[in-house]
């Protein structure tokens, strides 16, 4: 990555990883995509919706390199509970591997009793029954039912995969199954076109 800027970077990673099964090559092309896929089956005034909202918040992610040169973004929020500004840190090629388990809507914050500790980065099931949320550390760590998340540094918005562990036996499908099995319902509405390409 020397000599390039974190957005060159960016669209170098996009171009190698979805110019084949999308045919886009640089990052807001794929935002574009992604947004699209997310919106195929909805009606157009829904559709104006999920863009003001998470296709807002990614476009609005800022990129940077780590200080081992690995390539972050940073995703900006709301605390619910006090309404200042927060951020969300991963790595890009972790966000990536998010928004192909099809959980492509807006991040969310929320913490207990004023606890930044006790905090949770959050983002909705697509097709789910009551907007269901799953916290995205689970996505991040492949939780099953029965584990939880944790944060080795104990901060609940550095979602960097070294900092993500699991707590808890598992016992039955893991987070990420589920996601993608409603994200593949969603695609079968939205068009052939929308279909996700099998991981190697």
């Amino acid at each position: 990555m020397q000599n390039m800027t974190p957005r060159m970077a960016a669209d170098a990673i996009i171009s190698t990883r979805f110019y084949s099964p999308y045919g886009v090559s640089t990052l807001s092309e794929y935002w574009d995509f992604v947004l699209r896929r997310a919106t195929a089956h909805l009606a157009e005034h829904l559709a104006r919706r999920v863009a003001g909202t998470s296709g807002k918040q990614r476009r609005e992610a800022r990129l940077f390199f780590d200080d081992d040169d690995t390539l972050c973004i940073s995703i900006q929020m709301t605390d619910a509970r006090t309404g200042e500004a927060v951020e969300a840190v991963t790595e890009f090629r972790v966000f990536l591997d998010i928004l192909e388990t099809g959980a492509d809507g807006a991040w969310q914050y929320g913490n207990k009793e004023g606890d930044r500790k006790r905090g949770q980065v959050r983002i909705g099931v697509p097709m789910s029954e009551r907007s269901r949320k799953v916290p995205v550390g689970r996505i991040i760590a492949n939780a099953t039912k029965g584990q939880q998340a944790r944060m080795e540094d104990g901060n609940p918005l550095n979602l960097r995969r070294a900092n993500v562990y699991l707590v808890g036996k598992p016992r039955g499908c893991d987070t990420r199954s589920e996601l993608q099995e409603k994200a593949r319902f969603r695609a079968d509405l939205a068009g052939s076109e929308f279909d996700y390409p099998e991981r190697d």
